[in-house]
């Protein structure tokens, strides 16, 4: 009788009553039921995958009527290190915003709930002398604005989708006669999204990206323009540290 009794038991239900018995005797569930674990914690480790650059540039005329246009595909890989708070949102993320690079510049995130909006400025200043009396000044100014479309916020899994719009203005000026300043601004915007997933102990890191930009360089009263975009994807496993 107890054998059939059993067999009409489905295998879900048949797993279940394990898990319970395991439980109940305080030994780990077996092989097939990892535990799911959870995100809060600092956890390392590396990422990688494929970025695709493309860029174009109309060159001033004079000298140059023509284009010039560059693609290429490279394979990347970062380290990175990840806290996530008791609440599993993470402190600081790797942000790829701009169209004309595959920099993973590390941020304090805030914003996570769909509608909120952050955005992250700094300024670098390097003054350099240049002869006895003159010097050159080089600045660099970033802004990013992240606005949270979708948001996906539990104990073990943290997935958000962000709209981002990126600007970098690099300038140039000197004091010496005769210099000539110079300048450049890059402008982006895009889509960036992250996947954490905790599950048997590490966490399942991926963060997805697509910019489209435009580009002004001027140089000597010559003014350069152009446009970009770059498409990747970074993964990778990350463990407790």
């Amino acid at each position: 009788m107890k054998s059939q009794r059993l067999s009409r038991v489905g295998k879900g239900s048949a797993l279940s009553v394990l898990a319970a018995l395991f439980a109940a005797s305080g030994q780990a569930c077996p092989p097939e039921m990892p535990n799911a674990g959870s995100l809060p914690g600092l956890w390392t480790g590396s990422i990688s995958g494929d970025v695709t650059l493309n860029t174009l540039l109309n060159m001033p005329d004079p000298p140059n009527p023509n284009s010039q246009t560059s693609e290429s595909t490279v394979h990347i890989t970062r380290e990175v290190q990840i806290v996530f708070d008791p609440a599993g949102r993470p402190t600081t993320l790797p942000l790829v915003n701009s169209a004309f690079g595959t920099s993973l510049d590390v941020q304090v995130v805030t914003a996570f709930n769909p509608g909120e909006t952050q955005t992250i400025t700094s300024t670098t200043t390097v003054t350099s002398p240049t002869g006895a009396t003159d010097t050159v000044t080089s600045e660099q100014t970033n802004s990013t604005t992240l606005t949270v479309t979708e948001s996906i916020l539990t104990a073990d899994h943290f997935r958000v989708v962000y709209s981002t719009a990126a600007t970098t203005m690099f300038s140039t000026t000197g004091t010496a006669v005769g210099f000539m300043p110079s300048s450049q601004l890059f402008s982006s915007t895009g889509t960036l999204t992250y996947d954490a997933m905790a599950t048997g102990g590490h966490v399942v890191f991926s963060m997805d990206f697509n910019n489209t930009g435009t580009v002004e360089f001027e140089s000597m009263g010559v003014m350069t323009t152009g446009n970009g975009f770059s498409v990747g994807s970074l993964s990778g496993t990350l463990a407790a540290d």
